[in-house]
Parts: structure tokens; sequence; C-alpha cells
């Protein structure tokens, strides 16, 4: 028989261990889009809880989350099943996982490439591409490419998203960027039966 878990005790408690918590959602006409909203909803509500136990709110202050946070939360949704990951990026970090990505899709033949620059600084600001002249070929290529690198579509939106990791939301902190996404936890990596 499952047990139901109420998602604020679930927050109040210390975290569980991996997959422990059995979350069943019983969404109307559900999408992955809808499970993401979901899960971010989910995350953000706990974030809320740890940071202050007493609120009745769903938001938090950025200025308010701490390194500690973080490590709890990513426990918590490993309760359920769900990799957490936040990143933060500085415009210097932020310019490196973009020209990491024009570098690996610039080598297919056919793809128009344009950036927009900062010029002083030589941070990237905007990529465009042209990808109407790709061959079949080439567009699964891309494609691929583009699954790979499902940060730098959260940030640009080159296709719709398809997976729960290509979801993510991204917060703006003065010149950073913090970028929060999700995945389904892989059990060999977290349950010991598993383990070699």
């Amino acid at each position: 028989m499952k047990k139901c878990v109420n998602i604020i005790s679930l927050f109040t408690s210390p975290p569980k261990p991996p997959f422990s918590i059995d979350l069943t959602l019983n969404l109307p006409n559900s999408t992955v889009d809808k499970l993401y909203e979901y899960i971010k909803s989910i995350y953000i509500g706990g974030l809320a809880i740890i940071i202050d136990k007493d609120t009745k709110s769903n938001t938090v202050l950025l200025s308010n989350i701490t390194e500690k946070h973080i490590t709890l939360m990513h426990q918590y949704m490993l309760s359920i099943g769900i990799e957490t990951y936040f990143h933060m990026y500085t415009p210097e970090q932020l310019d490196v996982l973009y020209r990491d990505f024009l570098y690996v899709v610039g080598k297919i033949e056919n793809i128009g490439l344009q950036v927009v620059l900062d010029w002083k600084k030589q941070h990237i600001l905007k990529i465009a591409m042209e990808l109407n002249k790709l061959t079949n070929h080439e567009t699964k290529h891309f494609l691929s490419t583009i699954q790979n690198y499902n940060k730098v579509n959260i940030f640009f939106g080159f296709f719709k998203p398809v997976r729960l990791k290509d979801f993510g939301f991204k917060v703006k902190n003065n010149d950073d960027i913090y970028l929060v996404y999700f995945d389904f936890a892989d059990r060999g990596k977290y349950e010991t039966k598993y383990k070699i």
C-alpha cells in the first residue's frame, strides 16, 4: 500500500534517501511542460519552506539562498527521483558555454551562424542561426548536438523543449545568471544495490 506524503511535510523533515518517495502525479492532459511546471513549483515551494519554515509564500529572494539550501534541495528532490541542476554563470562563463556550442555546431557544413558581441568585453550576447540550407543528415546532426547543449537551448530557445531537462528557468542577479533545470534521476547512480 502506498503512503501519501504531503509536499509541505516533505520539506519540514530531514531529506529521505533517493527514490524513497513514490510521487504519483494525476495531471489532466499530462505533457512534459506541465510536468516541468509542477516540478518547478515543488522546487520553489520547497526552497521557500527550507529558508523560512513559517512561510505562506511560494516565492524566494535570491539573496536568501545559500549553498546549503541548494544542496538540501538537491537531496529533497532526489527523494522523489528528480535530479536538480543549479548553475550560476558569470558573463565570462556564459561566453565560454556559447563559444563551445558554436565551435561544435560551426563544423556543420551548411549552417549559417551570426553572433552579437559586447565589443568591449568580447562576450557573446546573442546567437542567430540559419538552418534552411541544411541537408537531412546535417539537420539530424544539428538536432543531436543541440540536445547535448540543453543549457544553451534554455537560454536561446532554438527548438521546442521535448524532454524534462530541456526546460529550465533563469534568474538574473546583477551580471550573473542562475539556471535551474531538472531531469529524472538515474537509479543506478544513487541506489546502492545497483552499484558495483
